[in-house]
């Protein structure tokens, strides 16, 4: 092998080894790097709870759609079953009559 071979693969061992991590100059910046740690976890933390918020917010919206729909369409039905001539066929299956005559207005006088 040759000298540059040699000192390729002794670079290598160096950084397998990890001996660069206990130069001066990582021991030194040591609190800034766990720093720069404690921050990537901490944003990607957050990047997982907005996504999971996202998507709770996409099943709510669905969610929130069939219910509109299901309420249109039961107020849609109460409508049509509350109107006189469905109210009317119901009473008489009941065995009411509709009155022929209107109502009579009663007046009180206070003296």
């Amino acid at each position: 092998m040759s000298k540059k071979d040699n000192k390729k693969n002794a670079e290598w061992a160096k950084y397998l080894s990890g001996t660069f991590l206990l130069r001066e100059l990582w021991v030194k910046n040591l609190p800034f790097v766990l720093y720069l740690l404690f921050l990537s976890i901490v944003a990607i933390n957050a990047a997982h709870k907005a996504e999971r918020k996202v998507h709770e917010i996409a099943k709510l919206s669905n969610k929130h759609k069939e219910l509109k729909s299901e309420y249109i369409e039961t107020k849609s039905l109460l409508m049509q079953m509350s109107s006189e001539t469905k109210v009317i066929e119901k009473a008489k299956d009941l065995g009411l009559q509709q009155n022929a005559q209107p109502p009579k207005r009663i007046v009180v006088n206070n003296d």
